[in-house]
């Protein structure tokens, strides 16, 4: 009795539907070894790529607004001041990259609360230039405090970047008198 299923007289294997094909075929075995070439070669790539950018940006994020194309990018777009106490003052400090090949001129910062403030504005950040935009975090009230300012440049073909500021502020120490007896 014969099946219809037959080995090809040329080397040629079965095919998927059970039928001798004429020509040589890599299989399945053979197609999965090729992705699996190219997955692996893509992701090495990724990889250093994503290492030059850390290495050249000082964070993934920063190689990302970099590979994305924006003007002025940040060392970090997050940063934390610790913890504090309530009435002190901190500074959190930002280093600001201009990647294009003109001067940046930062005017200023829109702030999403009055805890936050930064000085020493407007300034330009020559071509290729960094700068450190220092941010003050004043603390009034005990607590979390997770706050953010967008920094307002002259440069209207890229978004203006925000960055976020976090931190704990603890309340005065209380101190209890306790009279002698």
């Amino acid at each position: 009795m014969t099946t219809g299923i037959t080995q090809g007289t040329d080397g040629g294997s079965v095919g998927s539907w059970g039928l001798a094909s004429p020509t040589k075929s890599p299989g399945l075995a053979g197609r999965f070894r090729t992705l699996t070439g190219i997955l692996v070669l893509a992701a090495s790539f990724l990889a250093a790529a994503a290492g030059v950018g850390y290495y050249w940006c000082g964070s993934l994020t920063s190689a990302i607004a970099f590979l994305r194309g924006d003007s002025l990018i940040p060392d970090a777009y997050l940063k934390s001041f610790g913890s504090t106490l309530v009435g002190s003052e901190t500074e959190v400090r930002f280093r600001l990259w201009n990647r294009t090949g003109r001067v940046i001129r930062i005017l200023g910062a829109k702030t999403s609360c009055t805890c936050l403030v930064t000085s020493e504005l407007p300034r330009d950040v020559a071509p290729g230039g960094r700068t450190d935009l220092m941010v003050t975090v004043r603390a009034k009230k005990p607590g979390s405090l997770s706050q953010s300012l967008q920094v307002i440049t002259d440069d209207r073909s890229c978004p203006s970047p925000i960055l976020a500021v976090t931190g704990v502020v603890r309340g005065v120490a209380e101190t209890k008198t306790v009279a002698a007896e």
